[in-house]
This record gives C-alpha cells, structure tokens and sequence, in this order.
C-alpha cells in the first residue's frame, strides 16, 4: 500500500519577533498571508497578553511556529535561531 506524503507549501516565509502585539497579531498575519507568505515562524518575547491564544488556530493549521523567548535583547538571537533551525524548511 502507496503512502501518501503531506506536501508543506512554504515558499515564502517569515521571522518575527514580537512582545504584547496581541491586539494587532491576527490582522498583521492576515495580511501577510495574503501578500503571498505561507509559513510565520513567530518569537515571543515574553508577552503577557493574549499572543499564544491568538496563533492557536495558525499553529494547529501549520501555518505559524510559535517560540517562546524570553529575554533582553532577544531580537539577534532570534534571528539567528531561526536561520540555523529553519532555514532549509523553505525553498
């Protein structure tokens, strides 16, 4: 019996860095979407608003990694987690 393999389309993605956006998340992800990007690889930044809530629905779709990260000075770090943990996931 043939199995079928799951198809990720991740063209284009990207990495962000984020700290209590909660009220403007769902719109900024929305937008993105529609100007093309398929996947958000999201850091929060220890936020303590309702951020992990809001990306529930795009994590369970895989549409969103969220990584919590806490931290002063977190924005570098971030990124340069993202490029030596993701950067072969999009073509």
């Amino acid at each position: 019996m043939k199995q079928s393999v799951e198809i990720i389309d991740r063209r284009l993605s990207i990495v962000a860095i984020v700290r209590n956006e909660g009220e403007y998340l769902r719109e900024w992800i929305e937008y993105h979407f529609l100007s093309g990007v398929s996947h958000i690889y999201l850091y929060d930044n220890e936020s303590t608003d309702d951020t992990k809530e809001i990306l529930k629905d795009y994590m369970v779709k895989g549409l969103v990694t969220y990584i919590w990260w806490p931290g002063k000075a977190a924005q570098l770090p971030a990124y340069n987690h993202a490029l030596e943990n993701y950067r072969y996931d999009t073509y």
